[in-house]
């Protein structure tokens, strides 16, 4: 029989499980299983870690936020540790979902593989492992990145190309674990109908793509490589236009591959000029324009980082520079105007669609692994009104409710009537710490906008 004392601590415990659980107090926030929905008026509330900022307006009305775990991200053994991650970006297909690719971040034994989200269910499908069709052996040097940007040309079918993970000539790998030959990433095509990838191999030996983007009108697919050589390799016939490095006075700047199909032309930066690669003449060149400074910021130079897919009505794109600048980029004067800066002083930022009205860019910011430091926020900027506003800060909302924080995202992609943000995000589940790592578990997000709150 139990004595009075014991009784009387069960039923202790009881008490403050039924009257402390759903304040949190006695039990760890777990990880999502399936789909998760979250719509709270939490997430207009600015972190404490901004203060007193006032440069960003705050949506009334909360989000719905329908928030999954990425599947198939295998452990790693403890010799051969990677990161699980997503680098390039997405794409919402005519097929109606929406296509991103995962990555380990290895050298030896890298992998990459392509999921399909299915934004009705919730469901996840693999449509491409680098495992599975290029069947690499164990230890040996893999595919541990997919870096570019994921285009569907002809319709039905995505464009990409594989990134080492780790370059083969790290130091962690000269004379250490690495000795083999040095693979040269690879062209693939993914059927949407069959969910069938094809092996167009290697278009250039030895080097390979941490940025790529194609041409759709003329199926022209545009690369640069990890050791500068760019690739405009010609689809329809399976060969090369151009497999070289730029001219000696060139350096393209290998995070920028802004493809205009209206000029056929794709420009970068070297250094602050802006540079272009014409396939009527099959010539990189400088252009006359350069880029603007940040005057409150010397942290990255004034680089191309990202940009809209299309251009606005007046004929521009929406970019984004790594020192955080936003400009507008007019291709067939081949002039920039600065716009603002993205967030506070301005940070980095990968992806960044625009709305179907032209009125609103969509972003995260600071997204290499310290989003949550901001509070995570999805900005709307109003291009008429040069005003930030904050849709949800998700931040520290997810890390008290499933124990996540946001690292940031290189991949969101805009419904093409403006009412759902398509993301994937890099984070990490690892409770209430606020500072350490903040990437190796990749999640889907798909954020439907209130209507409010998108007005053109």
């Amino acid at each position: 029989m139990s004595s009075p004392r014991k009784i009387w601590i069960a039923a202790f415990g009881s008490l403050c499980f039924v009257l402390f659980l759903p304040l949190g107090f006695c039990a760890e926030p777990e990880p999502p299983r399936g789909v998760v929905i979250d719509e709270s008026a939490d997430m207009l509330v600015p972190p404490a870690a901004l203060g007193d900022a006032t440069d960003f307006e705050i949506a009334q009305t909360p989000c719905k936020i329908r928030f999954s775990v990425v599947e198939g991200c295998d452990p790693f053994p403890e010799d051969n540790r990677g990161n699980w991650s997503s680098w390039s970006e997405s794409i919402l297909a005519s097929d109606g979902y929406y296509y991103s690719a995962i990555s380990d971040h290895r050298g030896v034994d890298g992998r990459t593989f392509i999921v399909r989200y299915d934004p009705k269910t919730g469901e996840q499908t693999e449509v491409f492992h680098s495992d599975k069709l290029f069947h690499n052996q164990p230890g040996t040097y893999g595919h541990g990145k997919l870096h570019g940007r994921l285009d569907e040309y002809p319709q039905g079918f995505l464009m990409a190309a594989t990134y080492w993970g780790i370059p083969p000539l790290d130091t962690k790998f000269r004379g250490e674990r690495w000795t083999g030959p040095i693979p040269g990433g690879r062209l693939i095509r993914v059927n949407l109908a069959e969910a069938k990838t094809e092996d167009l191999g290697v278009p250039f030996e030895r080097d390979s793509w941490p940025m790529f983007a194609t041409d759709t009108r003329r199926g022209i697919f545009h690369a640069i490589g990890y050791d500068g050589h760019y690739l405009a390799y010609d689809l329809k016939a399976g060969q090369p236009l151009y497999a070289a490095l730029p001219p000696p006075n060139i350096h393209w700047f290998e995070r920028a591959t802004l493809v205009d199909e209206d000029t056929g032309r794709c420009f970068s930066n070297s250094a602050e000029r802006v540079v272009k690669y014409d396939p009527e003449t099959n010539q990189i060149t400088y252009t006359e324009t350069d880029l603007p400074d940040n005057p409150l910021s010397d942290e990255h130079p004034p680089s191309i980082r990202c940009y809209t897919r299309r251009r606005n009505s007046e004929g521009a794109y929406l970019c984004h520079l790594m020192d955080g600048t936003i400009i507008r980029f007019f291709p067939d004067t081949e002039k920039v105007e600065k716009v603002d800066l993205n967030w506070g002083k301005g940070y980095y930022c990968t992806s960044s669609p625009i709305s179907p009205g032209d009125r609103y860019l969509y972003y995260t910011v600071d997204v290499h692994g310290s989003a949550y430091a901001h509070g995570s926020p999805i900005v709307q900027y109003d291009l008429e009104k040069g005003r930030r506003k904050v849709l949800c800060f998700l931040h520290p909302y997810y890390q008290k409710k499933y124990g996540y924080v946001f690292g940031g995202s290189y991949s969101m992609v805009l419904s093409e009537d403006g009412s759902q943000l398509f993301i994937t995000m890099n984070g990490k589940f690892r409770g209430d710490v606020e500072k350490g790592e903040s990437f190796g578990d990749p999640t889907f997000m798909l954020v439907d906008i209130p209507a409010s709150e998108r007005i053109e």
